[in-house]
């Protein structure tokens, strides 16, 4: 499935399109319900249904592959949440981090349960607060990390910045612990994910000879695989 985005010249879209392997072939759906999001993203996806949201989190979106039809859940408690961290850990969605009120930098975590449609708030994320991290999950167990993070906790763009490579991960029994550092580049931006058993880190961006505004940044290609401890 692909949907929203940005295309020439920055014009966001709403088209939402399903692609059929076997046939190789791309089928369009019902489009985005909200309209053009360019900066849209998916926050998780639970079952059959997946939850995204413009990149803040006051309206969240449902798509459920069975209809293939458009609902709404339940807004984020603490209203605007940008550029936060996610996984699905059996049948509830997190969230971590991200940008909150100010655009400051937080460490909230709120899980998700769609049995109920709501949102409780969990012990905090104990490492660096940030935004832009990477999240999956494998075998039940949660991943988070990578990101960056603002001197004087100002997500703006003439701020200086630094990009972390910590990894956690979470269960709901033990909490957060920190695991290996990320063995690439320290990342933002990261394209992330998990087939179940292992983890997808890749992309993104990092420091180097690339201006952005008053920022260096590094754009990567590399890829790299995770292999959990049993």
């Amino acid at each position: 499935y692909v949907c929203l985005g940005a295309g020439n010249w920055y014009e966001s879209s709403s088209d939402f399109w399903e692609y059929h392997p076997t046939d190789d072939i791309w089928v369009q759906l019902e489009d985005f319900p909200a309209g053009s999001y360019g900066v849209a993203r998916l926050a998780f996806i639970i079952g059959d249904f997946a939850y995204i949201t413009n990149n803040g989190l006051e309206d969240i979106y449902v798509f459920e592959q069975r209809t293939r039809k458009w609902s709404m859940a339940r807004g984020f408690p603490e209203g605007y949440a940008g550029d936060f961290g996610s996984f699905t850990i059996g049948n509830t969605g997190h969230i971590i981090t991200g940008k909150g009120s100010g655009s400051v930098e937080s460490n909230l975590h709120y899980v998700y349960k769609p049995a109920g449609d709501t949102w409780t708030q969990l012990p905090s994320f104990p490492g660096t607060a940030r935004y832009d991290g990477a999240g999956f999950q494998i075998k039940g167990k949660g991943y988070f990390g990578l990101g960056k993070t603002s001197e004087a906790g100002m997500a703006s763009i003439v701020a200086k910045k630094d990009i972390l490579k910590d990894i956690w991960s979470f269960t709901e029994k033990d909490g957060w612990r920190v695991n290996t550092d990320f063995e690439g580049a320290s990342l933002s931006n990261p394209q992330y994910g998990s087939n179940g058993d292992l983890g997808y880190i890749g992309f993104g961006k990092g420091t180097g000879p690339y201006i952005i505004g008053s920022e260096q940044q590094q754009m990567f290609n590399h890829l790299f695989l995770f292999y959990p401890q049993e």
